[in-house]
Parts: structure tokens; sequence; C-alpha cells
């Protein structure tokens, strides 16, 4: 028996992998912008045919990635667009996913054993004999 909320494994992959795709092009403006930015110019040889071979300098490290905050930020924008995006409204959102991402990393630091589940302690609803006492007398 299956419910009509569940979904098969392979319609889960093909939900992932379109949201992992539509991730990635959400993305790609970000990486072309920084990488437009950090183009290198060709310098020319003595020849003037074939550019120069640039060395790599140690000491410049690569481009720092937007963070996670940011990439879902722009994420939530892009699949949800919204003609109430003003800026309060997308300084809320920023927050709200800082926050979420600050907890996940909290909750991901916790070790965990495979034996670890949640605590649920179920108790059956009684009356208490008080609230008997005064339904018998209210009668």
């Amino acid at each position: 028996m299956s419910s009509p909320n569940r979904i098969d494994r392979r319609h889960f992959a093909a939900q992932l992998a379109v949201r992992a795709s539509a991730l990635t092009a959400a993305m790609a403006p970000l990486a072309a912008t920084s990488a437009a930015e950090n183009k290198p110019v060709a310098d020319k040889n003595e020849k003037g045919d074939k550019p120069a071979e640039k060395k790599p300098d140690e000491g410049t490290a690569p481009p720092e990635l937007p963070s996670a905050e940011v990439i879902l930020l722009t994420y939530l924008t892009r699949r949800h667009p919204s003609d109430h995006y003003d800026e309060a409204a997308v300084q809320g959102i920023f927050r709200d996913i800082r926050g979420d991402v600050a907890r996940g990393k909290q909750l991901s630091e916790f070790p965990l054993k495979n034996s670890d589940e949640p605590a649920s302690v179920f108790t059956a609803y009684r009356k208490s004999e008080e609230s008997g006492a005064r339904n018998q007398e209210s009668e």
C-alpha cells in the first residue's frame, strides 16, 4: 500500500537531478561573473603570434566562493520570483537562512551513535481525579 503523498525512488531521483541542475544553473551567472572579474590579460611574447603563458603566482589564492547563505538566497529568489522582494524582505529572508545554516552546523557537530534515537515517551491521557469529581458534582 502506498499513500498518495509517497514517491518512489525513481521519481525522487528524477526530482533530485532536476533540482541539482537548477541549482547549478542558478549558480552559473555567479561563476561567470567571478570568472570575468578574475580573467587574466594575455601577454604577447616577442614574436607576437602566441600569447605568453602565465606562470601561476604562488601567493595568489583562488577566488573565494560565495557563502552557503548567499547561494541559498540566490537560489530561493530565482526559484520563487516575486514583486514583493524589497530590500527589507530580502534581508529578513537572509537572516532566516543564516539562522537555519547556523543551527544545521550546530546540529551536525553533535556526535550521534547508530543506536541513538528520538526520545519519545507515550503516556495515555487520563482524566485527573479532581476533574472527574467536579463533573460528578455538576450533574
